[in-house]
């Protein structure tokens, strides 16, 4: 399902052209579960809003294109 939004966000511009959506989903979606519970649990140790943060914003602003950003006025922000 993610790895279906993000390829239709590249397709409506709002994802970088050089953005694998193939390697994005793999590198931080299927390996998701494996970060959070692993030796250390992590929500053990960070608030969800901080994992939300960390792990899907950050890296959903690293592959926005800046015009997606600026149209949404940074709306990945979290209040």
């Amino acid at each position: 399902m993610v790895k279906t939004l993000l390829q239709s966000a590249k397709e409506k511009g709002q994802v970088r052209n050089d953005v694998n959506i193939e390697l994005v989903c793999e590198l931080y979606l299927n390996r998701l579960e494996l970060i959070l519970f692993s030796t250390k649990n992590l929500f053990e140790k960070y608030s969800v809003q901080e994992l939300v943060e960390h792990i899907i914003i950050n890296n959903l602003r690293g592959i926005a294109t800046p015009d997606y950003l600026e149209k949404t006025n940074y709306i990945l922000a979290i209040n």
